[in-house]
This record gives C-alpha cells, sequence and structure tokens, in this order.
C-alpha cells in the first residue's frame, strides 16, 4: 500500500508521525505494571524486524511469545501499533484476543481463519497480521508488540477493533509487556 509512496513524498512528511503517547499501552485506562516478557524468536527488542515478515517479504506474521503472565489472566491481548505512520492515530497491524492458557504463537499463525486467536481489525479493515509497510524515505518506524493480560474473558465482538478494545479494557488490565521491532524501507519496491 504505501510502497507506491513516492520517497521523496516520504522523506518530506518525516517529521509527521502519530506518536507514542497514543500508543493503546499508553491509554487512561491500560495503566497496570509492565511486567510481561514479550520475545520473539526473529528478532530481538530494539533490533530490525526481517524483511520476511514485511509488505516487502512474504509478509507472514512473525513467531512470538509471552511470559510472566500475573495470576488472575483471563484472557491476553496482543495489539500491534505503529506510532510512526504519518496521520493522527498509530496504525493498527494487529489485534488478537488469546485465552489465558496460550503463550506463543508460531510464524505465520496470525492470519484470517486462525483457531488460535480470536482476530481483530486492523488499520486497513481487514483481520490479521497486516505486514509492516512503511512510506519509502520515511525513516525508521517503530512496531510495538503490545501484550496485556486481562482479569476477565471478554465477550468481543466478532472482530473487534482499537475502539472497542480500549473500552473494553478500561479496568481489566493486570499487567502489560511490549517488544518493539524496527523496519524501514529505504527505497521504493
Amino acid at each position: 500500500m504505501f510502497q507506491k509512496i513516492p520517497a521523496s513524498l516520504g522523506k518530506a512528511l518525516g517529521g509527521v508521525r502519530a506518536g507514542v503517547d497514543k500508543l493503546l499501552l499508553n491509554e487512561e485506562g491500560a495503566q497496570a505494571p509492565e511486567t510481561i516478557q514479550v520475545e520473539s524468536a526473529a528478532f530481538r527488542d530494539g533490533g530490525a524486524i526481517p524483511l520476511r515478515f514485511t509488505a516487502d517479504g512474504e509478509g507472514t506474521s512473525p513467531p512470538l511469545s509471552w511470559s510472566n503472565l500475573p495470576e488472575g489472566t483471563k484472557q491476553v491481548l496482543v495489539v500491534v501499533e505503529d506510532p510512526d505512520i504519518p496521520a493522527p492515530q498509530p496504525f493498527i497491524h494487529l489485534i488478537a484476543v488469546f485465552d489465558a492458557a496460550v503463550t506463543s504463537v508460531d510464524e505465520g499463525g496470525l492470519k484470517e481463519g486462525s483457531s488460535l486467536a480470536r482476530l481483530g481489525k486492523h488499520s486497513m479493515g481487514g483481520v490479521g497480521w497486516l505486514p509492516n509497510d512503511p512510506p519509502p524515505g520515511h525513516g525508521p518506524h517503530h512496531y510495538l508488540f503490545q501484550v496485556f493480560a486481562l482479569n476477565r474473558a471478554i465477550d468481543w465482538d466478532d472482530k473487534p477493533g482499537k475502539d472497542e478494545v480500549k473500552t473494553a479494557i478500561v479496568k481489566t488490565v493486570l499487567a502489560k509487556g511490549v517488544l518493539t521491532g524496527i523496519y524501514e524501507r529505504v527505497k521504493p519496491s
């Protein structure tokens, strides 16, 4: 989608970013200790996301695991956002809800039809993993894989979006954790 934007426009918009203050983990209703350990076998925290997980590669979802969930966790919510997008709000790449017993998902496991998680709507209106696709020339984009332990099982809509997630998690977040991956599209594809 964004790969067709000229790099000169991406560079011109370099200072325009949604901002980390608008991420779900910074919402007032999501305040909780950051004690969940979030990891990926594909990249380290603060490291580059491999090409195969992006729109420039195969676009498959990366493997992800989480640990140190607090006692009383009933559901796990995973939301991946890009706060560097030149837009008013961070771009949603994934919303997924897991039973508390699930602590990991394999590479490619977050696509539509997954039996492991209830998948919500990403910013393009579809469900499942939306591959990283920053505008060329816009600089590095940070993708925050946010994991929330919820103290109750929420009866989600069929395909929840960010607004429903924000409303539903108020006073339900026991703990949270985040893994940050970075991807920069240097040249147009």
